[in-house]
């Protein structure tokens, strides 16, 4: 079932939007578009590297934008830098997740509990140091792998970053294991 709108673009039945859920990369989009049975004719008909969609019309001439060739390495390019900010906001994530962390075990934990709050406190102020490890980690590794993109190149994780953040958490998770078995109020 189509349904015409103004400016030649029909609405998709839940027949079409089935057939377009699985899709992944946009020259999945452009092989599975040209592929359309001849009922959804005004849906985009192909996607362009740019990811602009152009609009197969009744007598079969492509209106809009012209498919331009597909640049696989271009591509590439692209889904990495989108990678690396992904990856970017992870680290931003799991700094701020240790901030808050933080600020829960040295102020209201204590505030909950009887008993000594210092060692509440320096779990809290060891919480919040790693979290503002995480974020400038962040920074210096999205610039790392981004300066490697331009290159060309492939930026790993060094092995002693991930070593320090690894001994980290375990001496974190391990201090407030005996944080929380030593003090059970």
């Amino acid at each position: 079932m189509q349904r015409e709108i103004p400016g030649r673009i029909a609405a998709l039945d839940m027949g079409v939007r089935e057939y377009l859920a699985p899709l992944r990369p946009s020259h999945d989009l452009r092989r599975r578009f040209s592929q359309l049975p001849p009922r959804c004719v005004g849906v985009p008909a192909y996607v362009d590297v740019g990811g602009r969609a152009g609009i197969r019309d009744r007598s079969g001439e492509n209106e809009g934008v012209e498919e331009a060739p597909f640049d696989e390495a271009h591509d590439a390019s692209r889904r990495t830098r989108l990678a690396n900010e992904r990856t970017y906001l992870a680290w931003w994530r799991t700094g701020l997740t240790a901030l808050a962390v933080g600020v829960g075990a040295g102020r209201l934990v204590p505030a909950l509990s009887k008993g000594a709050a210092w060692p509440y406190e320096v779990i809290g102020v060891a919480f919040a140091a790693v979290g503002i490890a995480f974020i400038v980690n962040a920074y210096v590794r999205q610039r790392q792998v981004e300066n490697a993109v331009a290159r060309g190149e492939y930026a790993p994780l060094r092995d002693r970053m991930a070593l320090v953040f690894a001994v980290l958490g375990l001496l974190l998770g391990v201090a407030t294991i005996v944080l929380v078995v030593a003090n059970p109020e």
